[in-house]
């Protein structure tokens, strides 16, 4: 992209009619800055101004080197290039007399991005960054102004970025077009860029940072509707539509933007047609987005990492965080000391938002946050200015703690978070010692504060820590467990098999038998664990029938044995992220359990109704989730945060076949009488539970096909139907039929996505 830029002929005329180096400090002084009193403080550091010549063809600089100095131009030409892919290099510029070469960087800090070389010969004006840093004391109004002009060429670069992203390239016409037609806003986090009802006057592109829309219910309940990240728009549809906003849209972080009114976006889609049909269709995605069963959530590239007491070894979490973040992408971390040591200014971090030269590591931070996937920002201990600035430029803020320490909320946490809590994305991460068996006490750290999501790491672990990572990155992956009596042994055959396989499970969800198996994967048991575990659950109920007034059993044994193989442990001190679902009796509506006791969801999630009486919760009664979504594919993709999702159905499209009887009637007692019989011939009746069970599955099975395709990576029918739902005692059999199904299949989906390793 080649940028025009003034001939300064008066610049380049006083330079070279100079006699002395003062009147040429003076004279570059005065192009540079406006300003001819610099030139003492340009003359008095500690490396002076200096002539350099170069002959046709010579190298300035080249990409990669370091910003140690910007340049005047003061006769001839210079070419700028980049390497493009293959090797190539591609010229992207020219820069002739009169005018800077380097100085974004030099402003900016980190490496060249570009090499510079003479096209016919030149003279330039070489000015050390040590001159620059000294303006930042001794003349602050001329560093401002060379950061004024330094930030709209960073502006105008984040701006060409940001519509490359829209639009897939773009010229010098279109760039200048929409620099003359647009205006420019600066949102800080949490402000509104308009709320619902508002005039819809104007339509906005993101720069940098990140929106959310959405509305608040008269119980302050937040509907998200999607996010709005770099290289997108938003309000789009006024344009076409002329209507008021139809939601609230607010900062995640802060955020800069452009706006072209009504008529501006008329004019502009009427000489860039390519614009106007980006932009409508972007704006049908949105409509179809919100007719949809979700929001859209843009991907997370800037991370606040922040330690809630002095015990947490941040340094080392984020050492080993950024290691897991580079699997999926390239990762920047970066603390307070590394951002000064790299702009080559000590204490340049901690300025306040308000100081004019606080731009400088803004730009910067704004300039790495583009060449990288993740940006990991490492707050200091306590609300400092740089603590502050990495809450405010990210996506998402990591709160790290020992789970022994103490849960209350401290001043000092209050004061760097402020309102940052209110739609922000918070995670916090416990770490607990190596030798840790089970979480504890998690919720005491999670109900004053408004928690994203949690995670568990162990001192040491690179699982755990993996595991945290690919939740940012967007890459957890989710297993959806569906129920279907004992059919749903075969969950722990594939379980098995992604285990040998090394395929990390990051989140698990399941109703009935799938809630019970997919809950002890989260408790972090083997698979040997969950088969004997399931043995002692699942058996005779002979001992626990009761009259039939509310169910066939008094739900007296599965308590019992419930207590016996499950821990009585809360949700949210499940090593992994679980939810279990069932169905509310009252309100006829799915209930998730996400927190809470285990014991309670796992009861709840597998009451039969007909077969167990319903699990009582406060003025609520609550049987099998299978009557509304026997395999919560679309609730385990919400839990893994758009990572891929393994859907286990171990239902069948024909569950049953008709009886051998004929007619409208039968006589149990006569069923009976020939079971009894041994030289009778056996009448195949399916039993009242298996009728039961099958019912309750039909309801969800039009839901769970409508969502199948669209939240799960793999879908495995495990071939388990010749098992009926009460054969328990073919515990082995189901589970090793799960795990040759799956094994060669998994194997498969692995090879295809090779990360998920």
């Amino acid at each position: 992209m080649t940028e025009s830029r003034k001939f300064d002929s008066s610049a380049v005329n006083a330079i070279t009619a100079a006699s002395s180096p003062a009147d040429v400090a003076a004279a570059v002084s005065t192009a540079l800055f406006g300003d001819a009193s610099v030139a003492k403080v340009l003359t008095e550091s500690s490396e002076k101004l200096s002539w350099l010549r170069l002959a046709p063809g010579d190298q300035l600089f080249q990409q990669g080197d370091p910003a140690d100095a910007l340049y005047f131009v003061v006769r001839g030409g210079l070419t700028v290039r980049i390497h493009g892919v293959e090797g190539t290099d591609i010229d992207v510029g020219k820069i002739g007399a009169g005018e800077p070469v380097g100085e974004m960087q030099v402003f900016s800090g980190g490496a060249r991005t570009a090499s510079v070389c003479s096209t016919d010969g030149c003279e330039l004006i070489r000015i050390p960054r040590a001159s620059i840093d000294g303006l930042t004391k001794s003349a602050p109004e001329a560093y401002e102004r060379l950061s004024n002009r330094v930030e709209s060429r960073l502006r105008r670069n984040r701006l060409i970025s940001s519509l490359t992203d829209l639009l897939g390239s773009v010229d010098d016409d279109l760039v200048h077009d929409i620099e003359e037609a647009a205006k420019w806003h600066r949102v800080p986090r949490g402000d509104f860029l308009f709320h619902k009802g508002d005039p819809g006057d104007s339509v906005y592109m993101v720069v940098s940072g990140r929106l959310r829309a959405s509305l608040r219910d008269d119980a302050d309940h937040e509907q998200v509707f999607g996010e709005i990240r770099r290289g997108e728009t938003v309000g789009e549809a006024a344009p076409f539509t002329g209507s008021a906003r139809s939601a609230d849209v607010y900062a995640l972080r802060d955020s800069e933007l452009i706006s072209f009114s009504n008529d501006a976006f008329e004019t502009l889609g009427d000489k860039h047609p390519v614009v106007l049909r980006r932009i409508a269709s972007l704006a049908m995605v949105r409509l179809q987005r919100a007719q949809g069963t979700g929001a859209a959530l843009a991907p997370t590239t800037s991370i606040a990492v922040v330690a809630l007491s002095d015990d947490v070894d941040l340094d080392g979490f984020i050492s080993h965080l950024g290691r897991s973040l580079s699997s999926s992408g390239s990762t920047l971390c970066v603390n307070a000391t590394s951002a000064d040591q790299t702009l080559g200014t000590p204490g340049l971090s901690q300025l306040a938002e308000t100081d004019a030269r606080s731009r400088r590591i803004d730009a910067w931070l704004d300039e790495v946050e583009i060449r990288n996937s993740f940006l990991v920002l490492e707050a200091d201990k306590g609300p400092t200015a740089w603590s502050k600035r990495c809450v405010r430029q990210a996506d998402e803020i990591v709160l790290v703690a020992r789970a022994g320490s103490n849960p209350t909320v401290t001043q000092a946490e209050k004061d760097l978070l402020g309102t940052a809590a209110d739609g922000a994305k918070i995670v916090l991460v416990l770490v607990h010692p190596e030798s840790t068996v089970s979480p504890s006490a998690t919720a005491t750290w999670l109900e004053p504060r408004k928690i994203h999501r949690h995670h568990h790491v162990r001192d040491g672990s690179h699982g755990d820590i993996m595991r945290v990572a690919r939740f940012i990155a967007g890459r957890a992956l989710g297993v959806a467990f569906g129920g279907g009596g004992a059919r749903g042994f075969a969950h722990i055959g594939v379980v098995r098999a992604m285990m040998e396989l090394g395929i990390p499970i990051d989140a698990v969800g399941g109703t009935s038998m799938g809630a019970m198996i997919s809950a002890q994967v989260a408790l972090g048991w083997k698979t040997d664990g969950m088969s004997e575990a399931c043995s002692q659950l699942f058996g005779s109920w002979a001992s626990d029938v009761t009259l039939p007034y509310v169910s066939l059993l008094g739900g007296h044994k599965s308590r019992t044995r419930m207590q016996q193989s499950i821990p009585d442990v809360l949700i949210e001190d499940l090593w992994l992220r679980y939810f279990c679902v069932s169905t509310s009796l009252m309100t006829g509506a799915i209930v998730v359990h996400n927190s809470g006791p285990l014991r309670t969801g796992l009861r709840a999630s597998a009451s039969l109704p007909g077969v167990l009486p319903p699990v009582i919760v406060g003025d609520d009664m609550l049987v099998d989730g299978a009557l509304l979504r026997n395999l919560p594919t679309d609730l385990t993709a919400d839990l893994c945060c758009g990572g891929p999702v393994i859907a286990l159905d171990v239902s069948g499209p024909i569950e049953m076949a008709a009886g051998s009887w004929t007619g409208d009637s039968i006589s149990g007692w006569q069923v009976l009488a020939q079971k009894l019989n041994p030289w009778s011939t056996q009448a195949k009746v399916p039993s009242l539970a298996a009728i039961l069970q099958r019912s309750i599955e039909i309801p969800g099975s039009a839901v769970e096909r409508s969502v199948m395709e669209e939240f799960s990576g793999l879908y495995l029918k495990l071939p388990v139907q010749q098992f009926g739902l009460l054969d328990f005692k073919c515990l082995d059999q189901i589970a090793n039929a799960g795990y040759e199904f799956a094994r060669p299949r998994l194997e498969r989906w692995l090879e295809a996505n090779p990360l998920m390793r």
